[in-house]
C-alpha cells in the first residue's frame, strides 16, 4: 500500500504491532468498531461493548500518531434519532480519553434523512456505484457536518469484457477512478477523506452490489491487479494523471425497462380478452353499475365460461407478479434486501439478489405464488358455501377474481415506478406495497359480501367466520411479529424508503 501511494486506510480495530507499522510507513488508519447494519435499538444495546472497545483503542492511539480517526459504526440506522445517544456517548469518550487530533465518524447510507450528523466530527458516505461528487453536494445542501467518502468506486463484473463505455468492465472501473480522482484534485472543497473501495476483493453480506456479483477491489481475490490499481497508484504517487483506456462499443441507451414492456403487454392482452369474449364484456358494466345483476349472473351461471374465467385469473396473477416484482426490484436498488438476507447462506443470498435482477423470471415466480393464494381463496369460498349450496369452481373463482380489479390500477402505478431511477423509486414502491395490502383486505371483505348473496350464506358465517376471524388472526400474528422484530423491520423500511 505504501508503494502504491496510499496515505490512509479504513480498517477494523488493529493490534499495537500493526499500528506501529502504520506509523513507520506514514499511513493513517481509520479504525472501525465492529457494529454494522443495526437498527437504533440494537445499536443502543451495543453501547457498553462499544465503549469498552473504543476505550481500549484510544489507549493504544495515545502511543501512535497514525491512529486518530475512529469510525463508530457502519450502515446503521442514522435516520432514526434514537441512534444519537450512541454516537454522543462515544464521541464524548473520544474527546475525554483520546490524544489531541482524535476524530469520530460513522458511515451512513442516509444522505437526505440522516439525524445523527451533529454527534460526530465527520460523516462518511457510501458512494460505491454512484457519483461521489453529486452525493457530497446533496449532503452539504442539507447538513453542516464535514463529509468524507467511506467507500467510492465502480464495481467489476468478473469476466465481463469491453471498453470503458460498458459498465462492469475493468476499463470502466479504471476510467471512473481516473475521472473521480482528477475531480477531487480540482475541487475547491474536496472530501475530508476519501477511501477508494477496495484494496482487494472480499465478500460483503450486507451490500447489494457485492451480493449481486460486483467486485470493487483494485485487485481480485487472488491478488491480480486491475487497471484501476495503476490509476490509483499513479495519482496517489504523483507519477501519472492521464491514462489510456479502450472506449469499446457505445453503451446501449437505457429504455424504460422490461417491466414496463411486460405491463403494457398484459394490458393489451386483457383488452383483447374483453374484446373476444362477449360474456366477459357483459359482466363488466354489471359489476360496476348493477351489482345485483352481476351477483345474479354468478349465482345462476349466466355468461360464465370456465376458460375465460381462468384466463382472467391468469391475467390477474401476472399483473400481481409484475407489481410485486417492481416493489422488490425497487427495494433491491437499496441495501434493504441485502441486509434482510445477510444471515442466509452466501449462495442462497446471491441467488435471491440475482433473481431480483431478472424481472421476467421474478414476475413469473411471484405470479405462481399468487396463483396459489387465489386457489386457497377459491377453496375457502367453496368451504364456506357448504354442501347445501355447492358452488361450482368457476363461480367461486369469479367471486375471488372480480373483487381484485384494483390490482389493475396498481399495475399502472408499478409501470410508473419501474420507470423511475433507483434512488427515487423506493418510497413509491413502499406506497405500492401498502396499497396492495389494502386492496387484498378490501377484496377479501367484498368477496364475502358477494358470497352472502350468491351462495345464500349467512352474514355471520361469511363475514364472521369467513373474513373477521382470519383477519383478526393475521392481525394478531402481525402485531406479535412487529413486537418481536419491530426494530429490524423498521430499519429495513428506512433502508427501502430513505437510503
Amino acid at each position: 500500500m505504501r508503494q502504491a501511494g496510499v496515505r490512509s486506510v479504513r480498517t477494523g480495530l488493529l493490534p499495537d504491532a500493526v499500528i506501529a507499522a502504520a506509523d513507520r510507513l506514514g499511513i493513517a488508519v481509520a479504525q472501525e468498531l465492529p457494529f454494522a447494519d443495526l437498527p437504533a435499538e440494537r445499536l443502543l444495546a451495543a453501547l457498553p461493548e462499544a465503549e469498552r472497545l473504543l476505550a481500549e483503542a484510544l489507549a493504544l492511539a495515545g502511543r501512535h500518531p497514525s491512529a486518530r480517526l475512529f469510525i463508530l459504526a457502519r450502515g446503521v440506522d442514522t435516520s432514526d434519532p434514537r441512534a444519537r445517544p450512541y454516537f454522543e456517548r462515544l464521541t464524548a469518550l473520544a474527546r475525554e480519553r483520546g490524544p489531541e487530533g482524535t476524530r469520530t465518524a460513522y458511515l451512513t447510507r442516509f444522505v437526505d434523512d440522516d439525524r445523527a450528523a451533529q454527534t460526530v466530527d465527520l460523516v462518511l458516505l457510501d458512494a460505491r456505484g454512484m457519483d461521489p461528487l453529486a452525493l457530497m453536494r446533496r449532503w452539504r445542501a442539507r447538513h453542516e457536518t464535514p463529509v468524507g467518502l467511506g467507500a467510492w468506486g465502480m464495481g467489476v463484473v468478473p469476466g465481463r469484457e469491453g471498453g470503458w463505455r460498458r459498465a462492469g468492465t475493468e476499463a470502466h472501473q479504471g476510467r471512473t477512478a481516473e475521472r473521480t480522482l482528477d475531480a477531487f484534485l480540482n475541487m475547491d472543497a474536496p472530501p475530508e477523506v476519501a477511501f477508494l473501495s477496495r484494496w482487494r476483493d472480499r465478500e460483503e453480506r450486507g451490500a447489494r452490489a457485492e451480493v449481486a456479483g460486483l467486485r470493487y477491489g483494485l485487485q481480485d481475490a487472488e491478488g491480480l491487479r486491475r487497471p484501476a490499481m495503476e490509476v490509483a497508484s499513479g495519482v496517489f504517487t504523483g507519477r501519472q494523471r492521464v491514462f489510456a483506456f479502450d472506449a469499446g462499443a457505445p453503451a446501449r441507451a437505457r429504455g424504460s425497462g422490461l417491466l414496463v414492456l411486460l405491463g403494457w403487454t398484459l394490458a393489451l392482452g386483457l383488452g383483447t380478452l374483453l374484446a373476444v369474449s362477449p360474456r366477459l364484456g357483459g359482466l363488466v358494466p354489471q359489476y360496476f353499475g348493477r351489482r345485483d345483476l352481476y351477483r345474479e349472473a354468478i349465482q345462476k351461471g349466466y355468461g360464465l365460461s370456465g376458460a375465460v374465467t381462468v384466463g382472467l385469473a391468469t391475467f390477474l396473477a401476472l399483473a400481481v407478479g409484475l407489481v410485486l416484482a417492481t416493489v422488490l426490484r425497487a427495494f433491491g436498488a437499496t441495501d434493504a434486501l441485502a441486509v434482510a438476507t445477510s444471515g442466509w447462506e452466501a449462495d442462497a443470498q446471491s441467488r435471491l439478489v440475482s433473481l431480483v435482477g431478472s424481472p421476467a423470471l421474478l414476475g413469473a415466480l411471484l405470479a405462481v405464488l399468487y396463483s396459489a393464494w387465489l386457489l386457497f381463496n377459491v377453496v375457502w369460498v367453496g368451504t364456506l358455501a357448504g354442501r347445501r349450496r355447492r358452488m361450482r369452481t368457476v363461480q367461486a373463482l369469479s367471486l375471488v377474481v372480480w373483487t381484485r380489479w384494483p390490482w389493475l390500477l396498481l399495475l399502472i402505478g408499478a409501470m410508473a415506478v419501474a420507470s423511475l431511477p433507483g434512488a427515487a423509486s423506493g418510497p413509491w414502491a413502499a406506497t405500492l406495497l401498502v396499497l396492495a395490502l389494502v386492496v387484498e383486505t378490501i377484496a377479501a371483505y367484498r368477496t364475502m359480501v358477494d358470497l352472502t348473496y350468491v351462495g345464500a350464506v349467512s352474514a355471520a358465517r361469511a363475514l364472521g367466520l369467513g373474513f373477521a376471524v382470519p383477519f383478526l388472526l393475521i392481525l394478531a400474528g402481525s402485531v406479535v411479529f412487529l413486537v418481536s422484530a419491530g426494530a429490524e423491520i423498521g430499519f429495513l423500511w428506512h433502508l427501502a424508503v430513505r437510503s
